[in-house]
């Protein structure tokens, strides 16, 4: 019985430092996605401004009568898309 006890301390501490790295990593990524995220949106935020929204909905949806006038807008968001933020 007492050769046992280190044996079950072992593995329990063993047990506890996997769970302990594997939720570090898990909130480690978490942190990365969000930051990402932020900084996706901000930089969205700053080309789609809100007096070029409307515009930008209907040549979304089709409509080529605003596909002038949001051309350099969509280079920009297609810049966005095609860049690394971290």
């Amino acid at each position: 019985m007492m050769e046992m006890i280190p044996a079950v301390t072992a593995v329990v501490g063993s047990l506890v430092a996997v769970g302990t790295l594997t939720n570090a990593v898990r909130q480690y990524r978490r942190k990365v996605h969000l930051e990402i995220f932020r900084v996706y949106a901000y930089r969205y935020n700053a080309i789609v401004t809100p007096n070029i929204y409307q515009k930008w909905e209907r040549a979304l949806q089709g409509d080529r009568e605003q596909w002038p006038d949001v051309t350099p807008t969509m280079l920009q968001y297609l810049n966005l898309c095609g860049r690394n933020f971290i």
